[in-house]
């Protein structure tokens, strides 16, 4: 099993009190107003040769951002003064990667926390310093979401209050939403059958038919309870992000990758 726990990992003092400086974006509106609430992929790195095939950058709000590359999340505020980006308490994810993958972890923060400049135009996002530059583009445009129906959803993480949980299982669990409004679920011990209905972002599920297998390892149990609590609760919370599909009941939730 492996647990993903949270940990200041950088901080850096500093930060600007001129909150209100507009960047060279041609607008009278703050840069860090303008980005706010969008997110970004790497799509050209001069200067630095990337090792993860994925770096992203989003700015869930004016004054939070996060990125991540091939293994750790990390989140953090930030500021901007003129063209210059100011990042601070920056923290993130301690999961254990390969050496490359979280090299590179360090190498982010610490460029993020190194006061770059940036230029924004609409649809991309670049930073610069000491002769490195990444330029992002827009994630929705470059990687639009997977399908939530006929789609074939791998369970991959077992998600209980604060702590998301990787299992060593047998048989993969998977779900499955037709476009016709049938459910096909398999919980890796277990099948099940029933409908859902779809209003906006919330869940509703009806189980008709489900095995009484017994799984015969703990972390199929384990894994089993979770699923199973969560598609027998009244609605579901779905939250679908390119091929990552997330539900929640409460405190317990399930994600999912769309298998190709």
């Amino acid at each position: 099993m492996m647990f993903i726990s949270l940990s200041l990992f950088f901080a850096c003092s500093g930060k600007s009190s001129d909150t209100g400086s507009d960047s060279d974006t041609g607008s009278d509106t703050s840069a860090d107003a303008l980005f706010a609430g969008l997110d970004f992929i790497l799509i050209e790195s001069e200067g630095y040769t990337p090792v993860s095939e994925t770096i992203t950058l989003g700015f869930p709000s004016e004054t939070e951002f996060q990125f991540s590359g091939g293994c750790n999340s990390f989140f953090g505020e930030f500021d901007v003064d003129g063209d210059t980006f100011i990042a601070s308490s920056i923290g993130g994810t301690e999961m254990g990667c390969d050496t490359d993958l979280m090299t590179e972890d360090d190498w982010l923060a610490n460029f993020f926390s190194s006061s770059p400049t940036f230029d924004f135009q609409e649809s991309s996002l670049s930073f610069e310093n000491e002769g490195v530059t990444l330029t992002f583009g827009d994630r929705e445009t470059l990687i639009p979401d997977a399908s939530f129906e006929e789609t074939l959803w791998i369970i991959d993480t077992y998600i209980e209050g604060e702590v998301a949980s990787a299992y060593n299982l047998t048989t993969t669990p998977s779900v499955q939403f037709g476009s016709d409004g049938s459910i096909d679920l398999n919980t890796g011990c277990n099948g099940g059958f029933g409908e859902y209905s779809l209003d906006g972002n919330s869940l509703s599920v009806t189980m008709t038919a489900y095995t009484d297998a017994f799984c015969d390892d703990e972390d199929g149990q384990a894994a089993e309870s979770i699923i199973v609590s969560v598609f027998m609760g009244p609605t579901v919370e779905v939250e679908l992000n390119e091929n990552r599909l997330t539900l929640t009941n409460g405190s317990r939730g399930i994600s999912a990758y769309a298998s190709e």
